[in-house]
Protein backbone atom coordinates (compact mmCIF):
# COMPACT_ATOMS: atom_id res chain seq x y z
CA UNK A 1 0.00 0.00 0.00
CA UNK A 2 2.90 2.64 0.88
CA UNK A 3 3.65 2.50 -2.26
CA UNK A 4 0.90 3.07 -4.32
CA UNK A 5 0.31 5.64 -2.22
CA UNK A 6 3.93 7.62 -2.96
CA UNK A 7 3.13 7.44 -7.10
CA UNK A 8 2.26 11.36 -6.69
CA UNK A 9 3.78 13.02 -10.24
CA UNK A 10 4.47 9.45 -11.78
CA UNK A 11 3.62 8.86 -15.29
CA UNK A 12 1.25 5.63 -15.47
CA UNK A 13 1.19 3.41 -18.55
CA UNK A 14 2.86 6.46 -20.33
CA UNK A 15 -0.63 7.74 -20.90
CA UNK A 16 -1.56 9.61 -17.48
CA UNK A 17 0.27 11.92 -15.05
CA UNK A 18 -0.98 11.40 -11.24
CA UNK A 19 -1.32 14.53 -9.38
CA UNK A 20 -2.57 14.80 -5.61
CA UNK A 21 -3.37 11.63 -3.42
CA UNK A 22 -7.68 12.22 -3.07
CA UNK A 23 -7.88 8.88 -1.14
CA UNK A 24 -6.83 5.08 -0.66
CA UNK A 25 -8.27 2.12 0.92
CA UNK A 26 -7.66 -1.77 1.06
CA UNK A 27 -7.92 -1.54 -3.03
CA UNK A 28 -4.89 0.66 -3.66
CA UNK A 29 -5.25 4.42 -3.81
CA UNK A 30 -7.18 7.25 -6.06
CA UNK A 31 -5.06 10.42 -7.83
CA UNK A 32 -6.21 13.40 -9.24
CA UNK A 33 -4.48 13.03 -12.22
CA UNK A 34 -4.67 14.24 -16.29
CA UNK A 35 -4.81 12.15 -19.87
CA UNK A 36 -1.68 13.76 -21.18
CA UNK A 37 -2.83 13.24 -25.17
CA UNK A 38 -5.86 15.52 -24.68
CA UNK A 39 -4.84 16.88 -21.63
CA UNK A 40 -8.29 16.05 -19.53
CA UNK A 41 -8.73 15.67 -16.35
CA UNK A 42 -9.57 12.33 -14.62
CA UNK A 43 -9.42 10.25 -11.32
CA UNK A 44 -7.17 7.87 -11.55
CA UNK A 45 -7.36 4.57 -9.27
CA UNK A 46 -3.97 2.65 -8.77
CA UNK A 47 -4.52 -1.24 -7.57
CA UNK A 48 -1.81 -3.33 -6.84
CA UNK A 49 -0.53 -6.56 -8.62
CA UNK A 50 0.51 -8.21 -6.09
CA UNK A 51 3.61 -10.39 -6.14
CA UNK A 52 1.50 -13.66 -7.43
CA UNK A 53 -1.58 -12.42 -9.17
CA UNK A 54 -3.15 -15.22 -10.49
CA UNK A 55 -4.06 -15.54 -14.14
CA UNK A 56 -7.55 -15.63 -13.60
CA UNK A 57 -7.55 -12.73 -11.12
CA UNK A 58 -6.15 -10.57 -13.97
CA UNK A 59 -8.63 -12.14 -16.48
CA UNK A 60 -11.54 -11.39 -14.13
CA UNK A 61 -10.33 -7.40 -13.37
CA UNK A 62 -10.01 -6.92 -17.44
CA UNK A 63 -13.30 -8.61 -18.26
CA UNK A 64 -15.01 -6.17 -15.87
CA UNK A 65 -13.18 -3.72 -16.84
CA UNK A 66 -14.24 -3.82 -20.44
CA UNK A 67 -18.24 -4.51 -18.82
CA UNK A 68 -17.63 -1.42 -16.79
CA UNK A 69 -16.19 0.79 -19.48
CA UNK A 70 -19.42 0.32 -21.42
CA UNK A 71 -21.77 1.72 -18.93
CA UNK A 72 -23.22 4.86 -20.11
CA UNK A 73 -26.17 6.21 -17.59
CA UNK A 74 -25.72 9.84 -16.48
CA UNK A 75 -25.87 8.20 -12.60
CA UNK A 76 -22.59 6.31 -13.67
CA UNK A 77 -19.14 7.25 -13.18
CA UNK A 78 -18.01 7.60 -17.21
CA UNK A 79 -14.56 4.96 -17.66
CA UNK A 80 -12.37 6.94 -20.01
CA UNK A 81 -9.38 4.09 -20.29
CA UNK A 82 -7.72 0.81 -17.99
CA UNK A 83 -5.20 -1.09 -18.16
CA UNK A 84 -1.68 -2.30 -16.59
CA UNK A 85 1.67 -0.60 -15.63
CA UNK A 86 3.77 -4.00 -15.73
CA UNK A 87 7.31 -2.17 -14.40
CA UNK A 88 5.16 -0.42 -11.64
CA UNK A 89 3.15 -3.52 -10.81
CA UNK A 90 -0.09 -1.90 -10.80
CA UNK A 91 -3.55 -2.15 -12.53
CA UNK A 92 -5.19 0.95 -13.32
CA UNK A 93 -8.30 2.76 -13.67
CA UNK A 94 -9.09 5.97 -15.54
CA UNK A 95 -12.61 7.61 -14.93
CA UNK A 96 -14.19 11.27 -14.99
CA UNK A 97 -13.01 13.66 -11.99
CA UNK A 98 -16.24 14.50 -9.91
CA UNK A 99 -16.80 17.35 -8.46
CA UNK A 100 -18.57 16.85 -4.84
CA UNK A 101 -18.60 15.02 -1.64
CA UNK A 102 -19.67 11.53 -1.13
CA UNK A 103 -22.80 10.47 0.48
CA UNK A 104 -21.48 9.40 3.42
CA UNK A 105 -19.32 12.39 4.45
CA UNK A 106 -22.45 14.60 3.71
CA UNK A 107 -24.71 12.18 6.11
CA UNK A 108 -21.87 12.42 8.57
CA UNK A 109 -21.47 16.42 8.37
CA UNK A 110 -25.65 16.67 8.33
CA UNK A 111 -27.11 13.78 9.40
CA UNK A 112 -30.21 12.15 8.04
CA UNK A 113 -31.87 13.29 5.17
CA UNK A 114 -35.34 14.74 4.53
CA UNK A 115 -38.12 11.92 2.88
CA UNK A 116 -37.83 13.39 -0.81
CA UNK A 117 -34.81 13.79 -1.16
CA UNK A 118 -33.63 10.21 -0.09
CA UNK A 119 -36.21 8.99 -2.32
CA UNK A 120 -34.35 11.12 -5.42
CA UNK A 121 -30.70 9.53 -4.25
CA UNK A 122 -32.40 6.28 -4.41
CA UNK A 123 -34.22 6.75 -7.34
CA UNK A 124 -30.86 7.97 -9.31
CA UNK A 125 -28.88 5.19 -7.77
CA UNK A 126 -31.32 2.44 -9.04
CA UNK A 127 -31.58 4.13 -11.79
CA UNK A 128 -27.53 3.30 -12.66
CA UNK A 129 -27.75 -0.14 -11.40
CA UNK A 130 -30.89 -1.10 -13.77
CA UNK A 131 -28.55 -0.58 -16.75
CA UNK A 132 -25.55 -1.71 -15.08
CA UNK A 133 -27.32 -5.43 -14.50
CA UNK A 134 -28.50 -5.05 -18.14
CA UNK A 135 -25.44 -4.91 -19.22
CA UNK A 136 -24.13 -8.26 -16.91
CA UNK A 137 -22.51 -6.16 -14.50
CA UNK A 138 -23.45 -6.22 -10.50
CA UNK A 139 -21.86 -3.60 -8.71
CA UNK A 140 -21.40 -5.33 -4.97
CA UNK A 141 -20.72 -2.77 -3.12
CA UNK A 142 -23.23 -0.38 -2.94
CA UNK A 143 -22.74 2.19 -0.29
CA UNK A 144 -23.20 5.37 0.70
CA UNK A 145 -19.26 5.88 0.57
CA UNK A 146 -19.68 5.01 -3.62
CA UNK A 147 -22.25 7.49 -4.33
CA UNK A 148 -20.97 10.56 -4.85
CA UNK A 149 -23.40 13.76 -4.74
CA UNK A 150 -22.54 16.19 -7.59
CA UNK A 151 -24.97 19.55 -7.89
CA UNK A 152 -26.01 19.46 -11.56
CA UNK A 153 -28.72 21.86 -13.42
CA UNK A 154 -30.43 22.96 -10.24
CA UNK A 155 -30.42 19.51 -8.83
CA UNK A 156 -28.27 19.60 -5.26
CA UNK A 157 -29.11 16.24 -5.16
CA UNK A 158 -27.78 14.73 -8.47
CA UNK A 159 -25.43 11.54 -7.91
CA UNK A 160 -22.91 9.36 -9.80
CA UNK A 161 -22.36 5.59 -8.53
CA UNK A 162 -18.62 5.07 -8.74
CA UNK A 163 -16.78 2.09 -7.87
CA UNK A 164 -18.39 -0.44 -10.05
CA UNK A 165 -17.18 -4.34 -8.28
CA UNK A 166 -13.66 -3.53 -9.95
CA UNK A 167 -11.65 -3.64 -7.01
CA UNK A 168 -13.03 -6.73 -5.59
CA UNK A 169 -11.19 -9.28 -7.85
CA UNK A 170 -7.74 -7.53 -6.74
CA UNK A 171 -6.88 -8.56 -3.30
CA UNK A 172 -7.66 -12.07 -1.41
CA UNK A 173 -9.25 -13.60 -4.51
CA UNK A 174 -9.57 -17.17 -2.78
CA UNK A 175 -10.43 -16.57 0.49
CA UNK A 176 -14.40 -16.50 1.67
CA UNK A 177 -16.34 -13.29 2.70
CA UNK A 178 -16.43 -14.76 6.55
CA UNK A 179 -12.28 -15.35 6.66
CA UNK A 180 -11.65 -11.62 4.97
CA UNK A 181 -13.75 -10.32 7.73
CA UNK A 182 -11.67 -11.67 10.39
CA UNK A 183 -8.12 -10.94 8.96
CA UNK A 184 -7.27 -7.45 9.86
CA UNK A 185 -6.66 -5.81 6.97
CA UNK A 186 -7.88 -8.41 4.70
CA UNK A 187 -11.89 -7.23 4.43
CA UNK A 188 -13.29 -6.57 1.35
CA UNK A 189 -16.80 -5.01 1.22
CA UNK A 190 -18.54 -3.35 4.29
CA UNK A 191 -20.57 -5.92 6.76
CA UNK A 192 -23.17 -2.95 7.26
CA UNK A 193 -24.84 -2.79 3.71
CA UNK A 194 -23.76 -6.96 2.70
CA UNK A 195 -26.51 -8.79 1.53
CA UNK A 196 -26.81 -12.89 3.20
CA UNK A 197 -25.84 -14.39 0.22
CA UNK A 198 -22.60 -11.92 -0.51
CA UNK A 199 -21.70 -13.27 3.49
CA UNK A 200 -22.25 -16.68 2.49
CA UNK A 201 -20.25 -16.63 -1.06
CA UNK A 202 -23.10 -17.55 -2.62
CA UNK A 203 -23.79 -16.40 -6.29
CA UNK A 204 -25.01 -12.78 -6.46
CA UNK A 205 -27.74 -10.78 -9.17
CA UNK A 206 -28.84 -7.95 -8.94
CA UNK A 207 -31.23 -8.23 -6.24
CA UNK A 208 -27.98 -8.01 -4.03
CA UNK A 209 -27.33 -4.58 -4.88
CA UNK A 210 -30.79 -3.94 -4.22
CA UNK A 211 -30.68 -5.62 -0.26
CA UNK A 212 -27.48 -3.03 -0.32
CA UNK A 213 -29.26 -0.08 -1.46
CA UNK A 214 -32.08 -0.79 1.15
CA UNK A 215 -29.43 -0.39 3.42
CA UNK A 216 -28.05 2.97 2.10
CA UNK A 217 -32.26 4.07 2.61
CA UNK A 218 -32.52 3.18 5.91
CA UNK A 219 -28.88 5.05 6.56
CA UNK A 220 -30.09 8.03 4.79
CA UNK A 221 -32.92 8.50 7.03
CA UNK A 222 -31.77 7.38 10.29
CA UNK A 223 -28.13 8.32 10.16
CA UNK A 224 -27.49 4.94 10.58
CA UNK A 225 -27.50 1.11 9.51
CA UNK A 226 -29.67 -1.29 11.00
CA UNK A 227 -27.62 -3.50 12.05
CA UNK A 228 -24.66 -1.48 13.18
CA UNK A 229 -22.26 -1.97 16.47
CA UNK A 230 -19.94 -4.56 17.56
CA UNK A 231 -17.49 -6.36 15.19
CA UNK A 232 -17.07 -7.05 11.50
CA UNK A 233 -18.01 -10.25 12.03
CA UNK A 234 -20.59 -9.51 14.84
CA UNK A 235 -22.68 -7.26 11.96
CA UNK A 236 -22.19 -9.50 9.00
CA UNK A 237 -23.90 -12.42 11.55
CA UNK A 238 -27.03 -9.72 12.42
CA UNK A 239 -27.36 -9.41 8.39
CA UNK A 240 -27.68 -13.05 8.39
CA UNK A 241 -30.31 -13.48 11.11
CA UNK A 242 -31.58 -10.09 12.86
CA UNK A 243 -34.46 -8.39 11.43
CA UNK A 244 -34.28 -4.72 10.74
CA UNK A 245 -36.74 -2.30 13.25
CA UNK A 246 -38.77 0.40 11.64
CA UNK A 247 -37.80 3.16 10.57
CA UNK A 248 -39.68 4.89 12.90
CA UNK A 249 -37.05 3.36 16.21
CA UNK A 250 -34.49 5.44 15.36
CA UNK A 251 -36.20 8.56 13.86
CA UNK A 252 -39.48 8.96 15.80
CA UNK A 253 -40.60 11.96 14.19
CA UNK A 254 -39.76 10.52 10.25
CA UNK A 255 -43.63 10.01 8.75
CA UNK A 256 -43.34 7.65 6.36
CA UNK A 257 -46.28 5.93 4.81
CA UNK A 258 -46.84 1.71 5.88
CA UNK A 259 -46.52 1.37 2.05
CA UNK A 260 -43.00 3.01 2.30
CA UNK A 261 -41.31 0.54 5.16
CA UNK A 262 -43.28 -2.49 3.15
CA UNK A 263 -41.10 -1.14 0.41
CA UNK A 264 -37.85 -1.53 2.32
CA UNK A 265 -38.42 -4.36 4.15
CA UNK A 266 -38.89 -6.15 0.87
CA UNK A 267 -35.95 -4.62 -0.65
CA UNK A 268 -34.01 -6.47 2.44
CA UNK A 269 -35.38 -9.46 2.68
CA UNK A 270 -32.95 -11.99 3.61
CA UNK A 271 -33.61 -14.19 0.61
CA UNK A 272 -33.16 -12.80 -2.50
CA UNK A 273 -36.08 -14.53 -3.96
CA UNK A 274 -38.42 -12.52 -1.42
CA UNK A 275 -37.19 -9.14 -2.41
CA UNK A 276 -37.86 -7.14 -5.62
CA UNK A 277 -36.97 -8.59 -9.08
CA UNK A 278 -35.44 -5.78 -10.60
CA UNK A 279 -33.78 -2.65 -8.22
CA UNK A 280 -35.93 0.09 -10.32
CA UNK A 281 -39.00 -1.63 -8.78
CA UNK A 282 -37.84 -1.04 -5.17
CA UNK A 283 -37.64 2.31 -6.40
CA UNK A 284 -40.71 2.46 -7.96
CA UNK A 285 -42.72 1.08 -4.94
CA UNK A 286 -41.52 3.93 -2.81
CA UNK A 287 -42.38 6.61 -4.99
CA UNK A 288 -45.78 5.23 -5.77
CA UNK A 289 -46.43 5.06 -1.73
CA UNK A 290 -45.86 8.79 -1.29
CA UNK A 291 -47.79 9.63 -4.32
CA UNK A 292 -50.88 7.70 -2.62
CA UNK A 293 -49.66 8.94 0.74
CA UNK A 294 -50.16 12.68 -0.54
CA UNK A 295 -53.01 12.10 -1.60
CA UNK A 296 -54.39 10.39 1.81
CA UNK A 297 -53.76 13.57 3.48
CA UNK A 298 -56.06 15.40 0.74
CA UNK A 299 -59.61 15.86 2.44
CA UNK A 300 -62.12 15.63 -0.15
CA UNK A 301 -65.42 17.07 1.54
CA UNK A 302 -69.06 16.30 0.14
CA UNK A 303 -70.17 18.62 -2.65
CA UNK A 304 -72.85 21.28 -0.86
CA UNK A 305 -75.97 19.92 -1.65
CA UNK A 306 -78.33 22.46 -4.02
CA UNK A 307 -81.81 22.84 -2.26
CA UNK A 308 -84.57 22.32 -4.96
CA UNK A 309 -86.31 24.89 -5.67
Amino acid sequence: MGEVSSLGGSVIAGRFELGRLLGQGGYGAVYEGTQLSIKRPCAIKIMELGDQAPDRVVKRFKAEAVLTSRLSHPNSVVIYDYGEDAERGVFFIAMEYLEGEDLNTILKDRGPMALEDAVHVVEQIAASLEDAHARGVIHRDIKPHNVMVVARSRDPWFVKVIDFGIAKVMKNASISTMERLTRTGTMVGTPHYMAPEQIRDEAVDGRTDTYSLGMCLYKMLTGRTPFAGGSPVDVACRQLTDKALPLSSYRHELDVPPAFEDALECAIQKEPCARFERVQDFAAALRRSMEVHDLSLIHISEPTRRRGI
